[in-house]
């Protein structure tokens, strides 16, 4: 988290956004399993499938 923290540091506004997509860049990093569960909420993934191809993309990466 130290690396979403950075990338925020300074600044006086941030959008919720840029919040989220630090936070999912730093869990994906560390810990599939925290990312999967963070990306299904924050991504709203539509169905199982769009949840596999997240999944899939990860082992990919």
């Amino acid at each position: 988290m130290d690396e979403a923290k950075k990338s925020v540091r300074g600044e006086k506004e941030i959008r919720s956004k840029e919040i989220g997509e630090a936070v999912k860049k730093a869990l994906k990093k560390r810990d599939e399993v925290a990312y999967m569960r963070f990306a299904s909420v924050y991504d709203s993934f539509d169905d199982a499938e769009s949840f596999l191809r997240e999944a899939e993309q990860l082992q990919k990466s």
